[in-house]
């Protein structure tokens, strides 16, 4: 019924960047279940939209930075609400072995990250935010984040991971509901046609694995693995990420400390403070490595959608009753998974 976290973990890491900032108002078959979610999380640990003017950022260079010789400390966005606001930098991602025309990252040019805040209602963040907790609340991580994947049934429990739809029905507990999924899938697809605007796609992109939800706490780490603020490249991380995309569930300061999303930049870390309802998204490329610093009090909640240009790495919602992912895991970095 479950599997060790050992063989999962965290790493992904930084790039130059030119800025744009812009404001608008605007059971019998648990066996495979359990198979299914081992195979989708045996590689990852755990993690955990419109522009206007453009402005240089500085940066360049390589990314990443030596852990002796830490850079500047740059906030691009605080907890305070803010409008639309979005960063031009150089891609530095290698050329695909398949290549989406209108969809796939260019390799030279300017790949992007942006924020917003102001596209979903409170009280949808609200309710998903209760919702993912109510269901994290079944497992819950020794040390590290505790990841639930809605997709592939993974939850995180003691240093293993287990079928959070079986788990459910050996507690004969009741926690579907239809709303809590129709919900769900609604932000994820305002999270889509956001991407498609954001990033000016013109071909199909498409929901890809892991997307998950993250719960990070103060808990010491009981294995390197639980290790969540190490830089990191989601497309090295998972092989199937062209977009990666994270929605904040909880507000720093306030449900918890620390925390911060930190873009490794080679001239300077710059740093988007979780906010309730912010959605923060970028390429999934080198240009974007980043971190998490580590949470010092509270409970940390976020979303990660993730979304793809090809049509193999593309998964289906989730119905809220058992896994809607195949059995096979993303290309990438098989020992490797980061947060968020």
């Amino acid at each position: 019924m479950a599997t060790s976290k050992k063989g999962l973990a965290r790493r992904k890491g930084g790039g130059g960047a030119r800025a744009t900032a812009a404001s608008t108002s605007a059971s019998p078959d648990g066996g495979n279940q359990i198979s299914r979610a081992v195979a989708v999380f045996c590689c990852i640990l755990v993690v955990l939209g419109s522009f206007v003017a453009v402005r240089p950022l500085g940066g360049g260079g390589t990314g990443g930075h030596p852990s002796n010789a830490r850079p500047g400390h740059i906030v691009l966005g605080t907890t305070r609400p803010q409008s639309l606001a979005a960063w031009d930098i150089p891609c530095r991602s290698a050329p695909a072995k398949t290549k989406t025309v209108g969809c796939t990252p260019p390799t030279a040019g300017a790949c992007k990250r942006f924020f917003v805040d102001d596209l979903f209602l409170e009280e949808d963040i609200t309710k998903l935010g209760a919702f993912a907790k109510e269901w994290l609340s079944i497992g819950g991580a020794a040390g590290g984040p505790t990841i639930l994947d809605l997709h592939s049934g993974a939850l995180s429990l003691g240093e293993q991971f287990i079928d959070v739809f079986q788990a459910i029905k050996m507690q004969n507990k009741t926690l579907y509901r239809e709303e809590d999924f129709e919900r769900y899938t609604r932000l994820k697809n305002v999270i889509q046609q956001t991407v498609q605007r954001q990033f000016e796609i013109t071909a199909a992109v498409r929901l890809t694995k892991p997307t998950f939800f993250s719960l990070i706490s103060d808990k010491n780490a009981v294995t390197e693995h639980d290790e969540y603020w190490h830089d990191h490249v989601d497309k090295v991380t998972y092989g199937s990420f062209d977009y990666t995309c994270l929605l904040y569930l909880s507000t720093m300061g306030d449900e918890f400390d620390g925390g911060e999303f930190i873009f490794s930049d080679s001239d300077n870390d710059r740093v988007v403070q979780p906010r309730a309802g912010r959605l923060s998204c970028f390429t999934s490329g080198p240009e974007n490595t980043h971190r998490i610093s580590k949470v010092t009090r509270g409970q940390r909640l976020a979303l990660t959608v993730a979304f793809t240009c090809s049509e193999n790495h593309a998964i289906p919602d989730p119905d809220g009753k058992q896994a809607s992912t195949s059995d096979s895991i993303p290309d990438g970095d098989d020992e490797k998974m980061s947060g968020h």
